[in-house]
């Protein structure tokens, strides 16, 4: 399968250590062709420079929808 990002936008947060990710994964099943587009949020949380703390929510249902196709 390959992933490729689109449609990111960055939103601020009252918390200058915690950014969050809005995008879209266009997908590919490289064994069938068939291609998809899933959701997703990041929340990250960057101290000194690090990442200390991410959480990454997307579709999994459509996820694997996608895989079976």
């Amino acid at each position: 399968m390959r992933l490729t990002p689109e449609r990111v936008t960055i939103h601020e947060t009252t918390d200058p250590e915690v950014v969050i990710a809005e995008y879209d994964y266009r997908g590919e099943v490289k064994a069938t062709g068939h291609v998809f587009v899933v959701s997703n949020v990041q929340i990250v949380r960057v101290r000194d420079g690090r990442i200390i703390r991410s959480r990454d929510f997307h579709d999994h249902a459509a996820m694997a929808a996608a895989l079976r196709s």
